[in-house]
């Protein structure tokens, strides 16, 4: 079963967004490219990259850079 924060269903996040943190959560893929989830999605990097910052922007995600590799953390 999936343990999802209560509390993403009240903030304002596009419910893309939401979907794709319960997807992060689930699969634990935190250092895919953006083409990776873009692919997964049938979405463009674009439309990715707004999801990872709508998830940023209400601390439910932090990225942090260590050699050029992104990882994704779920708060």
């Amino acid at each position: 079963m999936i343990n999802i924060q209560s509390n993403i269903f009240d903030l304002k996040v596009n419910n893309s967004a939401k979907l794709f943190y319960v997807y992060l959560q689930h699969t634990k893929a935190f250092e895919k490219s953006n083409a990776h989830y873009a692919d997964c999605f049938e979405v463009s990097t674009m439309t990715i990259s707004n999801w990872l910052n709508e998830l940023i922007n209400n601390d439910l995600i932090n990225v942090t850079f260590n050699k050029n590799k992104r990882k994704i953390n779920i708060v």
